[in-house]
């Protein structure tokens, strides 16, 4: 009895992860919507808030990052960015906290943001990561350069 009561949930479980799946592919309209519905569902899952306001976009734009406590300027690769933040792919290691400048080098509608380190994987071993970086919290963001940068996001 036992058996078959474990073979009945086993056999439930699959057909409604089976479904969960077409419901994903029905309701969200492209492959971002779709992958921005399992990341959210995924961090609902494991207990976690998504504390994310705004959908990042993928846009890869070559940076230059000034932090006061380096000398000069760090090159870095945005990974993914939106109108609060954005991921950024460097191997300085920076605290949280730290206070940084930004420019966009092949963006002159954006002007020099001014962003705060919220997130880094500067201590997890080099094996267990896609990309060595940062996540940064823009800052002091004035109507203009929001303006600017839903254009730049909209056109990645």
């Amino acid at each position: 009895m036992f058996k078959q009561l474990m073979v009945a949930i086993m056999i439930c479980g699959g057909v409604l992860f089976i479904c969960s799946k077409i419901y994903e592919k029905v309701k969200c309209k492209n492959s971002k919507e779709l992958q921005n519905h399992r990341i959210k569902n995924l961090a609902a899952d494991c207990g976690a808030k998504e504390k994310r306001q705004h959908t990042r976009i993928k846009t890869g734009q070559p940076l230059l990052i000034f932090c006061n406590d380096l000398t000069g300027a760090i090159p870095a690769t945005s990974g993914d960015m939106s109108l609060s933040g954005a991921f950024i792919k460097c191997n300085e290691s920076l605290g949280l906290g730290t206070i940084l400048k930004v420019e966009f080098l092949n963006e002159p509608r954006l002007p020099i943001m001014t962003a705060q380190v919220v997130w880094s994987n500067s201590g997890v071993s080099q094996e267990r990561i896609l990309n060595r970086g940062i996540g940064v919290r823009f800052s002091n963001v004035s109507p203009e350069t929001r303006k600017a940068l839903e254009l730049v996001l909209s056109s990645n």
